[in-house]
């Protein structure tokens, strides 16, 4: 059974706060019990620096402030790229970064990848990471795409045919592509409405010389957008499946709120 915290045992419990742009969540989950979760998602106004918003929407939930067993925090953020490891160190990764996208800027981090030779770098806004450490004792900084990456190198290993798989959310999708468990693409794409994500799918789809009927299309994350666009991608694709992953690889929140993806996929991480 679903239920909500007990916040005089919050020393039991793993925050993950979720930092994204105009946007700022925060998921509470006990890890040992698996009966407790807790998401909760909040707009950021665009009136006010973004460290200015943050700061509004902590202090108004107390409860982040109590102590927790463990805090992470989860950067959604365009600015990424990811390397073989045997390429990368902080300075190269770093230049990498900056010439993949020229308006990347803020602090430096790295993930390291469990089930692949590879690493991603990425940034983070200062301000707002400044103001996070000096509120809470962040154990881990995770790029939202890092999780997403994990579960589905994992996923890719099953069949001897190439994969794609889409992740959803109402302004973008996140591609990722394998042929044979062996990664050919990683990308994320602002999309203003559903035609957007149809074109960057199949476009992709078509570039890679994936085959219309042999290889697979799974697609999670918005299940609105999903059903909406699964009978447009089924005229080009015949394989086009939906993907939802292990529920024992997370706690679904008491009120039932969706969770994004890398979320779900989080304790792939640790």
């Amino acid at each position: 059974m679903q239920q909500k915290p007990d916040y005089s045992k919050s020393e039991q419990y793993t925050l993950s706060i979720r930092l994204a742009p105009g946007g700022f969540s925060f998921y509470l989950v006990d890890p040992v019990n698996e009966g407790a979760a807790l998401y909760e998602s909040f707009l950021l106004p665009k009136n006010q620096p973004v460290v200015n918003a943050i700061e509004e929407v902590v202090y108004k939930n107390e409860h982040l402030l109590l102590p927790y067993k463990k805090t992470e925090l989860v950067v959604v953020s365009p600015f990424y790229t990811i390397v073989p490891a045997a390429f990368s160190n902080i300075e190269t990764g770093e230049r990498l970064l900056s010439f993949t996208h020229e308006n990347a800027t803020g602090k430096y981090f790295v993930n390291d990848f469990r089930k692949k030779e590879m690493v991603n770098h990425f940034a983070v806004n200062e301000d707002s990471y400044n103001f996070l450490t000096r509120t809470f004792a962040l154990s881990k900084v995770i790029h939202y795409m890092t999780p997403m990456l994990e579960y589905f190198t994992e996923r890719s290993r099953f069949g001897n045919y190439s994969k794609m798989y889409a992740n959803l959310e109402s302004d973008r999708i996140d591609l990722f592509c394998f042929h044979r468990n062996q990664l050919e693409l990683v990308n994320s794409y602002a999309c203003q409405n559903l035609n957007d994500a149809i074109y960057y799918i199949l476009y992709t789809w078509e570039k890679l010389g994936l085959h219309q009927v042999n290889d697979e299309l799974h697609i999670c994350g918005d299940a609105g957008q999903r059903s909406r666009m699964t009978p447009h991608l089924s005229k080009y694709i015949q394989r086009v499946l939906p993907l939802n992953p292990p529920t024992s690889w997370y706690v679904a929140p008491a009120d039932n709120k969706p969770l994004p993806l890398d979320l779900k996929t989080l304790s792939l991480c640790v």
